[in-house]
């Protein structure tokens, strides 16, 4: 429905559920508006006209970078969703994607656990049954959706960063979803309409709840994003910053720790956490202190344990004083700088201010 849909990635380890993740995603939709496409598929073996507007999953096997590039560079209106257990990603596709990591802790596998576990017992069969009831009437209530033009009266005053050239991507993304979250509420908005040239166009326009929610989305995603880490190793340098800070409680001074600790506090192979090492190091994370003539790897960290994580550096605009502005819910004049202007003289530039 939107003339330029968003594509996302899904990053994961191996064995973490990212095909379980995708395939429920997908049950969520009406059967006729997703394919599933064998990664090693030349592009233009795909029939353009069929996959348009259609939610379009790519394996995770060989090629299946290089064919989702292609589709998005030959701009055919199509969502795509893809899988990668790779710890390295091509950066071209990364800029084109949203990339989305999935929760890996220790702490999220037990409650997974619990869910299967919960899924043997009768409540788990009657809860199932119940959920595919739900997912029916959802599929449904998607049918129901148009395609109608999305206008969002906020757009002027929206900020978003610049300091790094795949923002430029970003924002385009940012603006989308804004527009994919007042698509899907289109029927709890009035429709409007403008005459254009004898004709007239019936638009929805999108709410300041519309814009909290998008950048509620985009912190989650993007967070992190400017310091060059891909997300799997950003959350390599947090498990190493727990490891550390567990340490501190019998070694108050340590800054260094062992290959085979991080292996045991994470509960990852040599393997899964190599790669992420090494790019930490090459980055200035982290430095070696041993590891050769046979001696214990040693890792000491360059960067400050106790200094608090920034979790939103994107500077989004705060959609709250926005809100007070905004005469739809509730203008209050005196925090337009006490001049008692009307509701409609309040402006983009004067909710920045």
């Amino acid at each position: 429905m939107l003339q330029r849909p968003m594509s996302i990635l899904v990053q994961a380890d191996a064995g973490s559920g990212t095909r379980k993740l995708l395939d429920t995603v997908l049950s969520l939709f009406p059967e006729d508006e997703f394919l599933r496409c064998l990664a090693r598929r030349a592009p233009h073996e795909l029939d353009q006209a069929h996959i348009g507007h259609k939610i379009l999953m790519v394996g995770d096997a060989p090629g299946s970078d290089a064919a989702a590039i292609a589709l998005i560079s030959q701009r055919i209106a199509v969502a795509l969703v893809l899988g990668s257990t790779a710890a390295e990603l091509d950066h071209e596709l990364q800029s084109r994607c949203w990339t989305i990591t999935l929760d890996e802790s220790e702490e999220h596998t037990e409650r997974i656990h619990r869910l299967q576990r919960f899924q043997h017992t009768l409540d788990g069969v009657t809860a199932r049954e119940e959920c595919r009831r739900l997912a029916g009437t959802l599929r449904n209530a998607q049918r129901l959706l148009a395609s109608v033009p999305v206008i969002n009266p906020y757009v002027a005053a929206l900020t978003f960063p610049t300091n790094h050239p795949r923002y430029r991507q970003d924002h385009e993304q940012y603006l989308t979803l804004i527009d994919a979250i007042a698509l899907l509420h289109q029927h709890q908005r009035p429709r409007k309409r403008q005459l254009l040239t004898g004709d007239s166009i019936e638009f929805i326009e999108a709410t300041l709840d519309d814009i909290s929610l998008a950048n509620q989305l985009t912190a989650k995603v993007l967070a992190g994003s400017s310091n060059g880490l891909p997300p799997q190793t950003r959350g390599m340098l947090r498990r190493i910053l727990e490891l550390l800070k567990h340490k501190r409680q019998t070694q108050p001074a340590t800054q260094t720790f062992g290959r085979r600790e991080l292996c045991d506090h994470c509960g990852l192979s040599l393997t899964q956490i190599r790669f992420h090492l090494l790019r930490l190091v090459e980055l200035d994370y982290l430095s070696v202190r041993g590891g050769r003539m046979g001696s214990q790897f040693l890792y000491e960290a360059r960067f400050d344990l106790d200094a608090p994580e920034r979790s939103n550096q994107l500077g989004l605009i705060d959609v709250d004083r926005l809100r007070r502005l905004d005469p739809a819910h509730g203008y209050d004049p005196n925090l337009a700088g006490g001049d008692g202007c009307e509701p409609s003289s309040v402006t983009p530039e004067k909710a920045v201010a």
